[in-house]
């Protein structure tokens, strides 16, 4: 293999490892293969294929003599994590402006994949802040406002340890959805709360997948119409979950 050839193949490399990294934490379709063709023209690919659906890449690119490079990446569908998506963008960004050389992009790019995400506390302190910053916003009082806070930090706790111990994306929302009814059911019943409408709301807010079904819109305007329906359809059944959650305890305890 050339020096040319061998150059060639790392940079091939690094198309696809960003576009993996993009896509699996919940980038545009048509953002993933613009990035992956912008780093190969920079780097002097000019021939480079793609083919992105929403959980897999298909990659071709031509090499000396005819020799085609060929990958295929599965990519499980995960989380969205918009901090690895703008961190990737930076980096096309330096890479088309000719500050970064290719080994030095490479081990950029595996420091992203690798970078761990935020701990369990901050991600409960999260759950807590928005489930009463919604509830307020909806228009709860103080009352249900820390009320909603308190479930949504308990909802924390139930998500990240089903995450911990492996619990599909389907029945930990019908879980988390199912305890945060039942909780606020009996904290309305005690007196603590004024509004039981704007306290389940707001605590099961954090589970509804805003950013993927913004998403499947966005793919289905740029023509991306198989990865808009996978992810729309995971998108209802996150949202299925929630409300068979919320609906069973509801017709069972009211």
């Amino acid at each position: 293999m050339s020096t040319m050839e061998y150059e060639k193949n790392k940079v091939f490399k690094i198309v696809v490892l960003a576009g993996e990294i993009l896509l699996s934490n919940g980038a545009e379709i048509f953002r993933v293969e613009d990035t992956m063709l912008r780093i190969a023209n920079a780097y002097g690919i000019k021939d480079l294929e793609s083919f992105v659906i929403a959980n897999g890449i298909f990659v071709t690119a031509e090499g000396e003599e005819g020799l085609l490079k060929f990958k295929i990446k599965y990519i499980p569908t995960g989380t969205t994590n918009l901090e690895k998506i703008e961190l990737v963008n930076h980096i096309s960004r330096e890479i088309e402006l000719k500050h970064c050389e290719v080994d030095e992009t490479n081990e950029k790019l595996i420091k992203i994949l690798n970078k761990k995400t935020y701990s369990p506390k901050a991600q409960i302190a999260a759950y807590g802040l928005g489930s009463g910053s919604f509830c307020y916003f909806l228009g709860g009082d103080i009352k249900d406002t820390v009320i909603s806070c308190l479930l949504g930090i308990i909802l924390g706790i139930v998500m990240t340890t089903a995450n911990t111990v492996k619990i599909s994306k389907m029945l930990s929302n019908i879980l988390g959805s199912a305890i945060m009814t039942i909780l606020a059911i009996v904290v309305y019943n005690l007196g603590l709360g004024n509004h039981i409408d704007k306290i389940i709301i707001g605590s099961i807010i954090p589970l509804v997948p805003g950013v993927a079904f913004t998403n499947a819109v966005r793919d289905f305007m740029e023509n991306a119409y198989i990865s808009g329906t996978v992810r729309m359809l995971d998108s209802i059944l996150i949202a299925f979950s929630i409300a068979l959650g919320v609906g069973v305890v509801w017709s069972i305890m009211r």
